[in-house]
């Protein structure tokens, strides 16, 4: 409950006082960090628990599980990126996210 109160004090610290340009990448700054902390805390009781063996193979199963997530929408990335004429990547990325079905011409 404390993680996410201090999250939530991030993002509107961060909304708050950043202009929108600089909001993404300072979202996605706190964002790695945190998971990375979260990320060596959850691997070294792993370790501690299981050994090493167990940790390398719980690794590699995320990291296999994020390729195959990656891979089975790379193709309705690459259609929206050439939909936006524009070439933003990251723009088309996160209106599918969002649910946003994109035309030819948008942008």
């Amino acid at each position: 409950m404390a993680c996410a109160c201090a999250s939530l004090l991030c993002q509107t610290l961060v909304t708050g006082t950043l202009p929108v340009e600089l909001r993404g990448t300072v979202f996605g700054v706190f964002n790695l960090i945190t998971g990375l902390a979260l990320l060596l805390v959850v691997a070294g009781a792993l370790w501690d628990a299981a050994g090493p063996q167990v940790t390398f193979l719980v690794g590699a199963g995320f990291a296999a599980t994020i390729v195959a997530g990656l891979l089975s929408i790379r193709d309705r990335l690459k259609e929206a990126e050439h939909a936006c004429h524009d070439g933003s990547f990251a723009n088309a990325a996160s209106m599918i996210a969002r649910g946003y079905t994109l035309k030819p011409g948008c942008g």
